[in-house]
């Protein structure tokens, strides 16, 4: 019964470590460097970071699978590099790539070296 319990609590124990982010993975697939960060305009920093304000503005849609999507700018001299990654384009003008993609497609762009910008379209326009 001892054995139960000492393995009862190893197990606890483990769990706890991993769910705090201690189990000695320093990056998870979910974070990005602050280099990565700064490809993001700054109330797409905000919206993965989970900081957004009331005054930021976002183009949304749900796709099928109910996932939140994120209509964004990629600035891009590469866009098949965000193919290959998976990403769902829209449409390529040049070095200007549109697109709709969800937080964790977001976090997958901003890791690509083929994309210099990522910028939330709502804030390059003014509201009139």
């Amino acid at each position: 019964m001892r054995s139960i319990s000492t393995a009862a609590s190893l197990g606890f124990g483990l769990l706890l470590v991993f769910a705090t982010g201690l189990g000695g993975c320093t990056s998870s697939p979910r974070t990005l460097t602050e280099a990565q960060m700064q490809t993001l305009d700054p109330a797409l920093q905000r919206l993965l970071r989970g900081e957004a304000r009331g005054m930021d503005r976002y183009r949304t849609s749900t796709r099928d699978d109910g996932t939140t999507v994120y209509s964004v700018l990629l600035r891009s001299n590469n866009p098949e590099a965000l193919r290959d990654a998976g990403l769902p384009l829209n449409s390529v003008q040049g070095d200007i790539v549109t697109a709709r993609l969800s937080l964790e497609q977001l976090r997958t762009a901003a890791r690509l070296e083929a994309v210099q910008r990522i910028e939330n379209p709502t804030e390059a326009s003014p509201n009139l």
